[in-house]
């Protein structure tokens, strides 16, 4: 079975919103807008002529798409932002071929869609084509032929900093079959003429991953079946420094039962491997780019049947690089169905907490800065409403700094504010002329750190990307 599920597509676009793109089973291929809350705000059809195939990236600040209906027209959309503009840039022979999978990456300033298919007569001979585009098709690159014996696996497909394109595929025959990694130079034009296999010979190798990290390593990872047991293998190729374009091979070992896609992220340097198995998934972590690894542990979570794909503007998020996200069930029927190394769903219990204590919210301009401050004063003020709020100010305070630090804290803090609010008040009153006669002297300094405080906030806009991975 393919893990990949290509009927969907999420991107983190402008103004920290979600775009979620998907084929529908009619044909209709529309797209979800929802909030950093990951409540649905607009729901937008963008054409109902039977779609079969699609693919999304981002140019900076603009949606790039590419869909291909089933009378053959291949259409290239473009949003800034506002509006949606479309052109038809060729035509697909849809009546003799089966088109598989659809890979768009903007890369060289180019617009670049990579794409697999198969004739209906001889569907085991898989070809992989490359189309360059600006406003038309300017090139056309054959990249491979291969044999596919046992059901289509995906490619996977990413490019590093130098603008070469990297792409990791998987042969099969009767009884074996291959991991083979080829590459694109876009000052040659060309693809390379002997791809590198990066599997073991005699063994059954499937479920390929490739994903370019921070460094413009090239990481790989794939499955070795080994004594009915999926063996995770993990491949890596430097572009940069004296062991550049020198693949190496590190061991990991660690196996699992079910035959899932490994997939690759990376969170401020840290190199991840999620890996679902038995209704759980495992996660494990490198420091220093792959060279070791380290098994973080495994989270207990079910239904997780696919993955799909994910974009991430590097110019908001440049800590975090990821492609895509797990998916629960078939049909992801909303955000709270995706998973990314924590459960979305679980995250976003914290922040309705948050949300319910916080029962005098009026601001003017919502930015996460501001809403973080506002949070944390409500949880003081309701609970103090006489005049004598402000005398455990310089502690709360403190906890505001904790939170900004350490947002896992959060949840702490607001259990044993809530806990403790009585015994706080009574104490407050009990040693009301004593502390209000100290916060005299302490009342400018705290004036002013609360205004260094809002000054950094104003800078540090945390999202749900962050969330993402924490």
């Amino acid at each position: 079975m393919n893990n990949l599920n290509d009927k969907y597509h999420l991107v983190y676009y402008l103004n920290e919103h979600f775009y979620f793109f998907e084929l529908e089973s009619t044909g209709n291929l529309i797209y979800k807008i929802f909030s950093n809350d990951m409540e649905l705000m607009n729901k937008y059809t963008i054409t109902n002529n039977h779609v079969i195939n699609f693919s999304v990236t981002l140019d900076n600040n603009k949606i790039i798409l590419i869909y291909l209906l089933k009378s053959g027209q291949l259409y290239l959309c473009i949003n800034d932002g506002l509006n949606w503009t479309e052109t038809q840039i060729g035509t697909m022979d849809t009546m003799s071929n089966l088109y598989h999978q659809f890979e768009l990456i903007f890369a060289n300033n180019k617009i670049n869609l990579i794409y697999s298919y198969s004739n209906f007569i001889n569907s085991e001979i898989i070809s992989i084509h490359h189309l360059v585009l600006d406003k038309k098709i300017e090139e056309q690159n054959n990249v491979i032929k291969y044999i596919l014996k046992k059901g289509y696996n995906e490619f996977s497909v990413d490019f590093d900093e130098m603008g070469t394109i990297h792409l990791i595929y998987n042969t099969t025959t009767n009884f074996e079959s291959y991991i083979y990694h080829s590459f694109y130079s876009p000052y040659r034009g060309s693809w390379s003429s002997n791809p590198k296999e990066l599997s073991t010979r005699g063994k059954e190798n499937s479920r390929p991953y490739l994903f370019v990290d921070s460094k413009s390593n090239v990481n790989t990872a794939w499955l070795e079946l080994n004594n009915s047991k999926y063996r995770l293998r993990y491949a890596k190729m430097p572009v940069n420094g004296k062991d550049k374009y020198i693949w190496q091979n590190i061991n990991i070992p660690i196996s699992f039962n079910n035959k899932f896609t490994p997939l690759i992220c990376e969170e401020e340097s840290i190199l991840k491997i999620l890996s679902y198995d038995s209704n759980s998934i495992s996660t494990i972590i490198s420091n220093d780019y792959g060279n070791t690894w380290a098994n973080k542990g495994d989270k207990q979570i079910s239904n997780m049947t696919s993955f799909i794909r994910t974009t991430v503007p590097n110019n908001l998020h440049p800590k975090f690089q990821i492609k895509d996200v797990l998916a629960q069930n078939s049909k992801v029927n909303d955000l709270y169905d995706l998973y990314i190394d924590f459960s979305i769903k679980d995250d976003q219990r914290v922040s309705n907490i948050v949300n319910n204590l916080n029962h005098s919210s009026n601001l003017s301009d919502n930015t996460p800065g501001d809403l973080a401050i506002k949070e944390v004063d409500d949880i003081v003020l309701a609970d103090d409403a006489d005049d004598n709020k402000e005398v455990d100010q310089a502690n709360k305070v403190h906890e505001l700094d904790k939170f900004l630090i350490d947002k896992d804290e959060l949840q702490l803090i607001i259990h044993k504010t809530i806990k403790d609010d009585k015994a706080l008040i009574n104490e407050i009153l009990e040693n009301q002329q004593l502390i209000l006669d100290e916060i005299l002297g302490k009342q400018q300094a705290t004036l002013n750190e609360i205004n260094e405080l809002k000054a950094v906030i104003a800078e540090y806009k945390p999202s749900l990307i962050n969330k993402l991975f924490k």
